[in-house]
């Protein structure tokens, strides 16, 4: 790929550090396999839409897999009542009527948090005014490349061709999937822990809320391990020598022997789920099949909204009032 040789000649002038990728998805925090009793009576409520039960959240990871911002979570509601007197969230909470990226979140989210993280990583790593670049994908809601810079000319972003986004994309690369199922697991978990009978896995259910998915959600993007963050730009990166052909069979062996360190796997799959689920009263009947349904229920989810021409149109006229 021209473009990948493109990123391989770019990015060699940066220490992998700073080189960071960035990536939205959607999340039905509530969602729980349709079998379920607490699945059941929330979709038969009156009123229910899943739609409400949604946020949009922002990963940011560098190239080592030694650096992730802390999660950026958009939500509907500007002063969630769940969060009254919560002084300080794990997770940076934004808000948008319809819980979507806009390119204002972005922008204000790159120079904001984006530029102040990283430069502080900088000092941590004893390495200040080192140039940063930030992987994009070609989302309607990521502004051009001269609004995504700083002052100093030290920070600037680079965009994916979008016929080949979802094949080079790090976070595409089984990152973003790996949270979401930590976060699934998590979730049942909490609900299997404080309840031991079926109408008491019912009312937590319901109070669950966005305070309480923003933890569970920072705590699944913590548990993502460095050598996932750090495998998912193995496509990007590509082999074109002898020379990189080598190295990069030294590497693959080096995360090899770390990954065997490592006391347990990030792969979250569908058995274990299925194993933790049918021990909660009222659920014996969720099926593989119903697992792996849930755990895909917002794999498509972009975390912005898709427009066809005439709503683009309306969106670039009514931008400046209601973006944000």
């Amino acid at each position: 790929l021209k473009w990948r040789e493109a990123f391989k000649i770019e990015s060699a002038s940066y220490d992998p550090e700073f080189v960071y990728n960035a990536d939205e998805t959607g999340l039905n925090w509530k969602a729980l396999p349709k079998t379920t009793l607490a699945s059941k009576r929330e979709s038969s409520a009156p009123g229910h839409k899943v739609s409400k039960d949604r946020v949009t959240t922002l990963n940011c990871g560098n190239s080592t897999g030694n650096h992730r911002l802390p999660l950026l979570m958009i939500g509907k509601s500007k002063n969630p009542r769940a969060f009254k007197n919560v002084k300080k969230l794990p997770v940076i909470y934004k808000n948008q009527k319809k819980a979507w990226m806009t390119a204002a979140l972005f922008t204000e989210w790159f120079h904001d948090v984006f530029i102040p993280e990283v430069k502080r990583y900088q000092k941590a790593l004893g390495k200040e005014g080192s140039k940063v670049l930030l992987l994009l994908d070609n989302a309607p809601t990521h502004p051009t490349e001269n609004l995504l810079g700083s002052e100093d000319g030290r920070f600037r972003a680079m965009f994916l061709p979008p016929n080949v986004t979802s094949l080079l994309q790090p976070m595409d690369q089984s990152v973003i999937e790996t949270m979401k199922r930590n976060y699934r697991r998590q979730l049942i978990r909490k609900l299997l822990l404080e309840n031991e009978d079926e109408e008491g896995i019912v009312a937590q259910h319901k109070k669950i809320n966005l305070k309480d998915c923003s933890y569970i959600m920072a705590e699944a993007w913590s548990m993502v391990k460095a050598t996932t963050l750090r495998r998912a730009w193995n496509k990007l990166k590509g082999i074109s020598t002898k020379e990189e052909l080598q190295k990069e069979k030294e590497e693959q062996q080096r995360q090899k022997e770390e990954e065997e360190r490592e006391e347990e796997n990030d792969e979250v799959t569908v058995e274990e789920i299925r194993d933790i689920i049918i021990n909660i009263p009222g659920c014996s009947e969720c099926s593989a099949e119903d697992v792996g349904e849930w755990l895909s229920c917002d794999s498509t989810d972009p975390g912005f909204q898709i427009l066809d021409d005439d709503e683009l149109v309306q969106s670039v006229v009514t931008a400046g009032s209601d973006d944000l």
